[in-house]
């Protein structure tokens, strides 16, 4: 994958959904993470584009980058456990880097369900989020329109 991270240069963080908007509308994608190497390629763009230093407080949203990958939802609104990327492709990635405390946890508040990835800026591991969190996104070249070059 080749990956960017945006909202540094655009200078604002979004939502979930509007971070989906702004790849498209740049004729990208949001990230599609796929491996342990895809991973490391988001941490490496991310330090490129944002820098090294990160927030003082773990939770800081701005350590956090959107990726296209969300929890597939029932008809009811409630999680299922699978997660796709925002384009319905599966995650071909067997064992993502959920965080250490039990991720994905779902957790449910009056906003909705968890249900969005975020990447850790601080260790490279995966949370599961609320939707409505303003935060960095990283968006790459269609797979069919791309080759290895870094935007």
């Amino acid at each position: 994958a080749v990956v960017s991270t945006q909202s540094a240069h655009y200078g604002r963080d979004v939502r979930w959904e509007q971070a989906r908007k702004m790849c498209e509308s740049f004729g990208l994608t949001m990230a599609k993470i796929n491996s342990k190497e895809d991973n490391n390629e988001l941490d490496m763009a991310a330090k490129i584009m944002m820098g090294e230093e990160v927030g003082q407080k773990r939770w800081n949203n701005t350590n956090w980058i959107w990726i296209g990958t969300r929890e597939v939802m029932d008809e009811n609104g409630i999680g299922t456990g699978v997660w796709k990327h925002h384009d319905g492709t599966p995650l071909l990635w067997e064992t993502p880097g959920w965080d250490f405390k039990r991720q994905p946890d779902n957790w449910v508040r009056k906003r909705g369900e968890q249900q969005a990835v975020a990447f850790s800026r601080i260790n490279k591991k995966w949370d599961d989020s609320f939707l409505h969190k303003k935060r960095p996104f990283a968006c790459m070249c269609p797979e069919e329109a791309c080759s290895t070059n870094i935007y």
